[in-house]
């Protein structure tokens, strides 16, 4: 379980290849940027320096926040990422949970 000071102060950032190939891990925790360019597109960073893509969002109809692992970075890149996140965000204003699960 991460430390509560990595939770503490999400870092907003625009995601480009260059810039997140840039972050580097932190020894304990795990830290989380959010995309500037697209709402609730997140990166997770692990102290192993895995980086893994998230979309995080509000669940149609439910009163609840959901978050999708859309995949690992480089091998999905920025633009694939932003492009799935773009595609649940259409799939949410018809009411329906974009997760495949």
């Amino acid at each position: 379980m991460a430390t509560l000071a990595a939770r503490a102060v999400p870092k907003h950032v625009a995601f480009t290849q260059r810039t997140l190939e840039a972050l580097k891990p932190q020894p304990t925790g795990f830290l989380e940027y959010y995309d500037t360019k697209t709402a609730g597109l997140a990166l997770r960073v692990l102290p192993t320096g895995k980086k893994t893509f998230y979309f995080n969002y509000r669940v149609p109809n439910e009163r609840r926040s959901a978050r999708w692992k859309l995949g690992r970075f480089p091998s999905l890149t920025v633009d694939q990422a932003r492009a799935m996140v773009e595609k649940a965000q259409v799939q949410l204003r018809e009411g329906v949970d974009p997760n495949p699960k």
